[in-house]
Formats: C-alpha cells, sequence, structure tokens
C-alpha cells in the first residue's frame, strides 16, 4: 500500500517555495537558468555560441532569436533568472 502524505508534503513545500520568492525560483531551482537573446539577426550565430559555451558549463539555458521591439518587458514577465542579450 502506497502512503500519499509524502507526495502532498512536496506539493506543499513547492508552493512554500513558489510563494516565498515570488515566483521567481533562485537560479539553481529554477528549470532555465538563463536566456540568450538577438536584438537584430546579426547577432543569431554569436548567440548559439554562447548558449553551447553555456551548457557545456552545465547551466540549463534557452535562445530566444525572435527580432521583437519589446522583448525587454516581456522577459521580464517570464521570470527568468538571467537573460542575456548580444
Amino acid at each position: 500500500m502506497l502512503h500519499r502524505a509524502l507526495f502532498g508534503s512536496l506539493e506543499r513545500f513547492t508552493g512554500i517555495l513558489l510563494e516565498h520568492y515570488a515566483g521567481k525560483l533562485p537560479a539553481r531551482l529554477s528549470p532555465v537558468q538563463a536566456v540568450v537573446m538577438t536584438i537584430t539577426d546579426k547577432q543569431h550565430r554569436y548567440a548559439e555560441q554562447v548558449l553551447k559555451a553555456l551548457r557545456r558549463k552545465g547551466l540549463r539555458c534557452e535562445t530566444d532569436l525572435r527580432n521583437e521591439k519589446n522583448w525587454i518587458q516581456k522577459s521580464g514577465s517570464r521570470r527568468w533568472p538571467a537573460f542575456l542579450s548580444s
């Protein structure tokens, strides 16, 4: 027979963490630790190089290569621990 209290306590602990950090988890707990963004299309190749270097160091990171003018405002609402622009 499985006891479900452990699963419930993990859910409560996750809820406490999210509430304590106001939804923005510290980098070590966040699913995405850093996001590499570009301002124009000219920096795409360099952004990919930075992404590969970060992944070699063991970071969980992504790229956002959209060409949008208000990407800084939108990235702030995503609650990433760090975002890098090139």
